[in-house]
């Protein structure tokens, strides 16, 4: 499966110059192991989060309940998630920073068109980092870097299956 499965680019979302890794939930070493069923199986259920004028201790929760970063990772855990609707293909997620860089705003588009938009109270973005995925294309594994023992995502990256 490795010709399946890439990594995406890291894209920056806070303003720490040294996060820490947590690595990719699910591991790398285990979606090698995946057959292409498996792999099918796998993607973005819900995204929470804790909203204040930012958006903070952003997890991705994929299927199984697989959390990335995992819990305790933030000094506060999220307390809201958006669930994404089943039977749409997640064409892209923006990720909107304000000037500091802070994260303030996460927008999901499926089918090519934005169906939902987080944003904390300070929703307006200077700057965006963006990942597009194809028809073809969904996220199987997210990491999530954070400043250690703070409520601050840093940088994101994403494994994403090619079928």
């Amino acid at each position: 499966m490795t010709e399946s499965i890439r990594k995406s680019e890291k894209f920056k979302i806070g303003r720490s110059k040294t996060p820490e890794s947590l690595g990719f939930f699910p591991s790398e070493e285990s979606l090698l192991s995946c057959t292409e069923y498996q792999l099918k199986q796998i993607y973005i259920q819900k995204i929470a989060y804790f909203k204040e004028a930012g958006l903070y201790s952003l997890t991705f929760i994929l299927s199984d309940n697989i959390r990335s970063p995992p819990k305790k990772s933030y000094k506060q855990e999220p307390t809201e998630a958006y669930t994404l609707p089943e039977g749409h293909h997640m064409s892209q997620l923006l990720f909107g920073l304000d000037a500091n860089p802070q994260l303030v705003s996460v927008q999901i588009s499926a089918d090519q068109k934005m169906i939902h938009e987080i944003k904390g109270t300070n929703g307006k973005f200077e700057d965006s980092q963006i990942i597009k995925l194809a028809n073809n294309e969904h996220i199987v594994s997210a990491n999530v870097e954070v400043k250690k023992k703070r409520w601050e995502a840093q940088t994101v990256q994403f494994i994403i299956f090619t079928l």
